[in-house]
């Protein structure tokens, strides 16, 4: 069994602020009609409320050094969330390297 990681509140803050931003994000488009870039806004969060339930500092690394990685090569700006990630990259950093795949 893993054991379970308390979450630091200003990361859980920042992953609340993408979820909002980006929820937000999905509505506006959907009302333009825009179904891709819908898509690409709920593929870059859809692990985010997973990593709040059941934090783990490899989570964070696969969202950092995946997703939002992903999400850039996808085309979009990632301007909006600036802030989010000024946080979880600096988080992030003190963490081990990324075991994942790429």
């Amino acid at each position: 069994m893993v054991e379970q990681v308390k979450i630091d509140e200003q990361v859980r803050s920042a992953l609340l602020s993408l979820l909002r931003k980006g929820l937000l994000r999905i509505r506006i488009l959907g009302e333009q009609g825009d179904a891709k870039r819908c898509a690409n806004e709920a593929h870059h969060l859809h692990n985010v409320p997973g990593l709040l339930l059941d934090y783990r500092d490899e989570l964070l690394a696969f969202y950092w050094d995946v997703e939002r990685e992903g999400y850039l090569g996808s085309g979009e700006d990632g301007t909006r969330y600036k802030d989010e990630w000024l946080v979880l990259g600096e988080h992030r950093k003190k963490l081990p390297p990324s075991r994942v795949d790429r």
